[in-house]
């Protein structure tokens, strides 16, 4: 059945958050730290410029990438861009600036935490039956 079939990963946000991962290759907190002002649906890329981290007595910050090589834009397969722009058109306003908002927010709003998205996936994939 997958991640599709389960209602604690779609409630999570992880389906998505999975499928984008598969196609660029971005590690965990680089996808959690993504923007829509990072996001080109024309073009079909993404630049990648942070990672969202968890600093001791800052909490969770979204910050530079460690090294310049760290920095890139990568092409989007079709299939990855069409489920970004779906996404997009979901999005409810807000105050906030659009484009500085996350692409696969928390689940309650707001930046994703690497570290609780890796312990919800490995709940996600042990209930959907994957080693």
């Amino acid at each position: 059945m997958g991640l599709q079939g389960h209602s604690s990963a779609i409630a999570r946000d992880l389906p998505g958050l999975v499928g984008f991962l598969m196609a660029t290759g971005l590690r965990i907190g680089e996808a959690c730290g993504l923007a829509w002002n990072a996001v080109d649906l024309e073009v079909g890329t993404i630049e990648v410029r942070v990672s969202a981290v968890r600093v001791r007595g800052q909490g969770l910050v979204v910050k530079s990438t460690k090294t310049d090589a760290g920095t890139r834009t990568l092409v989007l397969p079709r299939w990855c861009t069409a489920m970004l722009r779906d996404r997009a058109e979901h999005l409810t306003a807000t105050d906030d600036d659009p484009g500085r908002r996350p692409v696969f927010p928390a689940p309650l709003g707001g930046w994703r935490d690497p570290s609780n998205t890796q312990a919800d996936l490995r709940d996600a994939f042990a209930s959907a039956g994957f080693d």
